[in-house]
């Protein structure tokens, strides 16, 4: 595990690459996946048995695929998220040259655009700082911006004060890695 110290040496990023963890996790707990996913057969079973209604029941894989909507329906909603994203943005978050070299990194690396945006990442750090956390475990780091947010909250908190961030891609935590250690 590598740890990078960024605008303050006593707030400890780690960043370490799940791929390491995972393959002896999946030896140790593949016998269970098996076992927690019910057959076919036993959830008609179920269905029938539970179900006192004359209508037909809609199969399981019907239901779910009738619950996700389309990417035409999402992409019209896109334009009034973005939208009202920059407005909460405009009245809640400033901006500063390590957000946005986050990000700049993030797009030059051409990394998924799936980081938090910025009024998110000032609601992660508002909920750390209310919470008085002075440990963090964060579960994918993509490019560090939401680890920035979390990092500022945690050292108000206590100045040795931790955030743990765990990256399963090699290629997002090495971009990560270099945005949280990177003088601006």
């Amino acid at each position: 595990m590598k740890t990078y110290a960024r605008q303050a040496p006593y707030v400890r990023i780690a960043i370490t690459a799940m791929q390491v963890i995972l393959p002896s996790c999946r030896k140790k707990f593949a016998s269970c996946g098996e076992a927690l996913q019910p057959s076919r057969l036993s959830r008609q079973q179920h269905m029938a048995t539970s179900s006192s209604q004359t209508t037909k029941p809609i199969a399981a894989e019907e239901k779910a695929v009738s619950n996700i909507p389309s990417a035409d329906a999402l992409a019209v909603f896109q334009p009034h998220w973005t939208a009202v994203d920059q407005y909460y943005d405009g009245l809640f978050v400033r901006q500063d040259d390590a957000l946005a070299h986050a990000v700049q990194a993030q797009d030059i690396a051409g990394m998924p655009p799936h980081n938090v945006a910025p009024n998110q990442g000032k609601l992660l750090y508002l909920l750390a700082l209310m919470n008085g956390a002075k440990r963090i475990l964060e579960i994918g780091t993509l490019g560090g911006y939401s680890t920035i947010w979390l990092a500022r909250a945690v050292q108000e908190v206590d100045r040795k004060g931790t955030v743990v961030t765990l990256e399963f891609n090699l290629a997002h935590a090495a971009v990560a890695a270099r945005t949280l250690r990177e003088p601006i």
